[in-house]
Parts: C-alpha cells; structure tokens; sequence
C-alpha cells in the first residue's frame, strides 16, 4: 500500500528469540537522550534516526540500556524480554538477559531479512 504512494524501503531487520546464558553481562539503564546520542554513532549507515516525539513515545513503555559495545531498548514483559531495538554484538545478548533476570527474550536487529522502515521524499521528483 505504501509503495504505490511513493514509499521506499529504508531498512531491514532480523527478529529472533534467545535464552539467557550462564554468565551476566551487565547494562546501565540511561536517558532517552543519551540513548538517542549513542544511537547516532552505532546505526549501520543509511539507517533512520529515532529521534523527537518518536523517540518520546518509544520512552513511554521501554527502558534505554548501554552496555560495553551494545546498545538496547527493552520493554519486560512479566519475565520474557522484548527488544525492538539491538545495537552491537548479538553474542551479547544471552548475557545481558541474565544480568536482567530475563529466562528469554525476542530481539530485533538491523539486518537484510524483513523490510522495516519507509520513507517518501518530500522533494518534487518532477522538478
């Protein structure tokens, strides 16, 4: 529907479930501003900055962690973890549910499997 209105995909993303590990690899909850910060720097390039009232919203009813290399917003959900948004080295990430006292987890990282984001120009392509 979005594509016959000019829309073009901007991004894809992989999603997958994990279990915690046996070793804790610690993250530090932090501001939306400073996740909004660090994200600038850790985005694969041509990705879409999460910023403004879309990022307020995200801060409504996930958490912002950091983490030595990584980088998440998680949203817990009684004891599962839900992540739409993953950073960094994915070897991490069994950790870092232990250290949240998480047993599992569904994760969202950029990658090529599912389209995500769109986007329309707002420049005039007929000029």
């Amino acid at each position: 529907m979005y594509g016959k209105l000019g829309y073009e995909v901007m991004s894809y993303v992989e999603e997958f479930s994990r279990e915690a590990g046996a070793e804790a690899f610690p993250v530090a909850k932090i501001t939306r501003e400073e996740y909004a910060r660090r994200r600038k720097d850790m985005l694969p390039a041509g990705s879409i900055l999460q910023e403004g009232a879309g990022l307020a919203f995200l801060a409504s009813f996930a958490d912002f962690y950091f983490g030595n290399g990584c980088l998440l917003c998680g949203i817990k959900d009684g004891q599962r973890l839900f992540v739409p948004e993953f950073l960094g080295d994915p070897a991490h990430i069994p950790g870092i549910l232990r250290y949240l006292d998480c047993p599992e987890g569904a994760f969202r990282v950029p990658g090529n499997e599912k389209p995500f984001a769109m986007c329309r120009s707002l420049a005039d392509s007929a000029a």
